[in-house]
């Protein structure tokens, strides 16, 4: 399952070619499609690449149903549709695909991890006011706006964040509706459940968790978000289809190994003449302290 990220691009260059296909969801929209990047990392591994449009679906609202019947429960992560598409499409020739997941929780991949530690630094009391109606007037002005990314939707996630009470910007990162648009978008049936709080058990996670902030907010996906939903998403959508999906990044050796590693290596990376100290790490060096050098 080849996206153009660091982990799936990781394993496909591991992989041997020979006999194994790579599979990538695709978009019309060049803000969400990664389809040129894994193309060039399928070919660099040597794997046939297969690559489908999910949105061009000509049965996509079927499919829309199909997985709500699907995740069986309380799941409602933005890319379970295409998932479910990816995965119907494998299971047509291999009845086992591997996947990056469990990268991004173990090796700080997510942007979320540099905008708690920000967060943290800057402190809530003083702008916690001005930050709310910051975000709210992006997501206003930003609401048609159909891209994966930009200035608008960035200050409104981020103003969001920084807006949530103390101890709870990591989980408020995960808010698929802001809070500013719950009650326009929420019918009479739903009026009952707009004081409860979705990201109470997330937020629980991070702020019980020991250690410094990147380490507590780590751990709070590895505990919580990762298995309450990223994983899920997978189980559910390659399961409705019988194709099993197994996650080499969560092999106990590697995980370990991701726990050991410095806050600095994961977030920012110190360089000198393009190479990167490593320093004593499992598997780097035949003491514990004698550091080691490895090219980037």
């Amino acid at each position: 399952m080849l996206s153009s990220g660091i982990d799936s691009g990781i394993l496909s260059a591991l992989v041997p070619g020979d006999n194994v296909p790579a599979f990538t969801a695709r978009f019309e929209s060049s803000t969400f499609d990664e389809g040129k990047g894994a193309e060039h990392l399928a070919r660099f591994g040597g794997h046939q690449w297969h690559s489908l449009f999910v949105d061009r679906q000509s049965d996509i609202v079927e499919d829309f149903r199909s997985v709500a019947l699907a995740v069986d429960g309380e799941l409602a992560d933005s890319s379970a549709l295409a998932h479910f598409m990816i995965c119907r499409a494998i299971r047509q020739h291999v009845t086992v695909a591997i996947s990056g997941d469990g990268a991004d929780e173990f090796f700080g991949g997510y942007d979320t991890y540099l905008a708690t530690t920000l967060a943290e630094r800057l402190g809530w009391g003083v702008v916690r006011g001005p930050a709310g109606l910051a975000s709210a007037l992006a997501t206003r002005v930003s609401a048609g706006h159909e891209g994966r990314t930009g200035p608008l939707q960035f200050l409104a996630r981020f103003g969001a964040g920084i807006a949530a009470p103390e101890g709870a910007y990591h989980a408020e990162w995960r808010r698929i509706t802001p809070r500013s648009l719950v009650k326009d978008l929420y019918g009479p049936a739903l009026v009952p459940v707009l004081g409860a709080d979705p990201l109470a058990a997330y937020r629980h996670a991070y702020n019980a968790a020991n250690g410094e902030v990147l380490d507590r907010a780590l751990l709070a996906d590895q505990t919580h978000y990762l298995p309450a939903d990223m994983l899920t998403k997978v189980d559910r959508m390659s399961m409705a289809h019988g194709l099993e999906v197994r996650v080499p990044f969560l092999e106990r050796p590697v995980m370990e190994l991701a726990g050991d590693l410095a806050s600095g290596l994961l977030i920012a990376r110190e360089k000198e003449g393009g190479v990167a100290r490593l320093g004593a790490l499992p598997g780097y060096g035949s003491s514990p302290g004698e550091a080691k050098e490895a090219r980037i």
